[in-house]
C-alpha cells in the first residue's frame, strides 16, 4: 500500500499479512529534497508503529538521521536508511521473522526545518491489515457448515435405514403374497409367468390389475414358441382348464390388441370354430379341451362348474 505527499511517500509490502504465515513484511520511508520549499532542511526520518487504536500512542521502530545513522528499537527486523539533502532520503524496515509482523498503522515522519529555521515535521501513514479475524469467521462458518453436514448425514443415514426397512418389509411382503397367490415358471426369453391359484368370479380388469402390483400384465402370447413354452407350464396344473392371458377387442369385432401394449395381436391360435366375430366375446381364453388353443369367451361367463385363471408375465 502507498501513501504519499509531492515530497514524503510511505509503503507497505505486503498490505494485508496473514498472522504467522506472512514471511516478510517492508516498510519503506521516502523523502525527495526539493519537492516541498516547506522543509529546507532535513534532519531525519522516524518510523512509528500505532497497534492499539484506543491508546493513539505510536511507538517508534526505528530512524535516520544525519548524526548517528541507522537506529532501531527492535532486534528483530532489519533496516537501511540514508539522509541526502542533495536528492532522497529513505528510511527501509523489514520483519523477516512471520511470528514478529503485526498488523495496525505505520507512520513516517520527516523532521526537518523550515526556511525561517523553525522546526518542522510532515507525516504520513498506512494502514496494515490482518487477516486472522476473517479467517477465524470462515473458521467458525466451517466449523458450523461441517456440524450441518453431519447433522445431514446423521438424518440422511437413518433416512437410508428407514427406507431400506421399509422397503424391505414391503418385498417380503408383496414375495409372500405372490407365494400364496400364484405359480411361478422358470424364467423363459426374459419374461416369468405367473399363474393365479384362486378360483374367484374372474373380472379382466382386475386380473390385469393384480398382474400390474406385481410388475407385469396378463400374458402376451406373440410367438408359436411362446405359445408351446406356457402350455407346457400350465399343463403343470390339472386344476386348471380354462386360462385367461392378454388380448381384446378393441374398435370393432375381430380387431384384437393387448390391453398392456395396445400393440395389435400378432400370432393366433384358435381353436375350431371360433372366434366368435362379436364383441360380447372379449375375453380372450386358452381351453384345454382344444388342446389349449385360443378361444373367445363371455367374460360373463358362469364360473361356477369351471373357473377361469389368468397367467402374469413379468420382464426380468
Amino acid at each position: 500500500m502507498i501513501s504519499q505527499m509531492q515530497c514524503l511517500q510511505l509503503t507497505t509490502s505486503p498490505r494485508v499479512i496473514l498472522q504467522d504465515a506472512t514471511d516478510k513484511l517492508v516498510v519503506n520511508c521516502t523523502y525527495d529534497t526539493g519537492s516541498d520549499s516547506s522543509l529546507t532542511s532535513l534532519t531525519s526520518l522516524t518510523v512509528s508503529h500505532l497497534s492499539n487504536l484506543s491508546s493513539f500512542q505510536y511507538q517508534v521502530l526505528g530512524s535516520v538521521d544525519s548524526f548517528t545513522g541507522v537506529t532501531t528499537s527492535q532486534e528483530n527486523l532489519t533496516s537501511a536508511g540514508l539522509i541526502d539533502n542533495t536528492g532522497q532520503s529513505y528510511l527501509t524496515l523489514t520483519w523477516n521473522n512471520p511470528l514478529t509482523i503485526t498488523q495496525g498503522d505505520y507512520k513516517c515522519d520527516a523532521i526537518g526545518l523550515n526556511s525561517a529555521g523553525q522546526p518542522l515535521t510532515l507525516s504520513l501513514t498506512v494502514n496494515v491489515t490482518d487477516v486472522s479475524s476473517e479467517i477465524d469467521h470462515l473458521k467458525a462458518e466451517i466449523v458450523q457448515l461441517r456440524n450441518t453436514i453431519g447433522y445431514l448425514e446423521t438424518q440422511f443415514q437413518t433416512l437410508f435405514r428407514n427406507t431400506s426397512s421399509f422397503v424391505s418389509t414391503w418385498s417380503e411382503r408383496i414375495n409372500g403374497a405372490q407365494k400364496t397367490l400364484f405359480e411361478t415358471s422358470e424364467i423363459y426369453n426374459g419374461s416369468q409367468y405367473y399363474l393365479y391359484k384362486d378360483s374367484p368370479s374372474l373380472i379382466p380388469l382386475v386380473a390385469e390389475a393384480t398382474c400390474q402390483i406385481y410388475g407385469g400384465h396378463l400374458a402376451e402370447l406373440q410367438t408359436s414358441d411362446e405359445y408351446d413354452y406356457i402350455i407346457s407350464f400350465i399343463e403343470n396344473f390339472s386344476w386348471v382348464r380354462f386360462l385367461l392371458v392378454g388380448g381384446s377387442q378393441y374398435g370393432e369385432a375381430g380387431n384384437w390388441v393387448y390391453p398392456h401394449s395396445n400393440e395389435s395381436l400378432q400370432y393366433f391360435r384358435w381353436a375350431e370354430a371360433f372366434p366368435f366375430y362379436n364383441m360380447a366375446h372379449d375375453c380372450l381364453i386358452l381351453w384345454d379341451v382344444y388342446n389349449w388353443n385360443m378361444t373367445n369367451q363371455l367374460c360373463t361367463m358362469d364360473q361356477s362348474q369351471w373357473p377361469i385363471y389368468y397367467l402374469c408375465e413379468v420382464e426380468i
